[in-house]
C-alpha cells in the first residue's frame, strides 16, 4: 500500500483544526520541532562553531533539546563569581534546570534549608568525611570488579560510575549499612534519572504551556 505523505500531513492538519485544543497542539508541535532543530544544529556544528564565535562576542547562547545554555568567556569568571544573588542566582538556575516545582513540589522551590546545610555543615566537614568517601569508593569498585592477577574485564562505564557515586555519596548522607543496600541504591539512582527525564520534558515547553 502506497502512502501519500502530503495527504497524510493534510489529514493531520485537518484533525488539529477540528480539535478544540488546536492552538495548544500547534504550539506544542512548533516548540518540539524547534527543540529538535536546535539540538541537531548543535550536534552537526560541534564545538568548533561556538569557539569561532568567541572571537566576536564574549557570551553566546548554545541551543539544547530542552533549553539554552549560556557560554561565557573564561576572562569573565571572576566578575561572574562576584555577581550578587539578585542578578545571578544559583538557586533560581537550579530550579529552572531541574524543574523542582514539578519534580518535588513547590516546597522545594520556596524552602532552601538544604542549601544552607550543604554550604555550612557539609562543606566545613569535607576533610573529616573524605576518608569514609574514599573507603566506600574503593569498596564499591572492588565489589563490582572482582579480578585475579593479570585478568581484565569489560564494564559499561555509565552504570558502573553511577553505582560508585551513589554508594560514595550515600555513605555521607545515610551511612553504613544502608549505603550498600541494593534496593536503596536502586531507588536513589532511579529518582535521579527520573528527575532529569521530567526536567528535560518540561523544559521543552514554554511556561504558559506547562501544567
Amino acid at each position: 500500500m502506497k502512502i501519500d505523505f502530503g495527504e497524510l500531513v493534510q489529514h493531520c492538519l485537518d484533525l488539529i483544526r477540528q480539535s478544540p485544543y488546536s492552538w495548544y497542539i500547534a504550539a506544542g508541535v512548533f516548540v518540539g520541532a524547534w527543540g529538535v532543530r536546535s539540538w541537531l544544529k548543535q550536534v552537526t556544528s560541534g564545538p568548533a562553531e561556538y569557539i569561532k564565535w568567541y572571537q566576536h562576542v564574549p557570551m553566546i547562547l548554545v541551543p539544547r533539546m530542552d533549553t539554552w545554555t549560556l557560554l561565557v568567556h573564561g576572562k569573565y569568571i571572576d566578575e561572574l563569581s562576584r555577581a550578587p544573588e539578585d542578578q545571578l542566582s544559583f538557586v533560581d538556575a537550579a530550579n529552572n534546570i531541574f524543574q523542582r516545582r514539578y519534580n518535588f513540589g513547590q516546597w522545594a522551590v520556596e524552602d532552601h534549608f538544604h542549601h544552607e546545610t550543604i554550604k555550612k555543615q557539609l562543606t566545613r566537614n569535607l576533610s573529616a568525611l573524605f576518608p569514609e568517601v574514599l573507603d566506600e569508593a574503593q569498596e564499591a569498585i572492588s565489589s563490582q570488579v572482582r579480578l585475579n592477577a593479570n585478568e581484565s574485564t569489560v564494564v559499561t562505564a555509565f552504570p558502573f560510575i553511577q553505582r560508585i557515586v551513589a554508594r560514595s555519596v550515600n555513605r555521607v548522607f545515610v551511612g553504613l549499612p544502608l549505603c550498600r543496600d541494593e534496593r536503596w541504591l536502586d531507588i536513589v539512582q532511579g529518582t535521579a534519572m527520573d528527575t532529569v527525564k521530567v526536567a528535560t520534558l518540561v523544559n521543552m515547553f514554554p511556561d504558559f504551556l506547562r501544567p
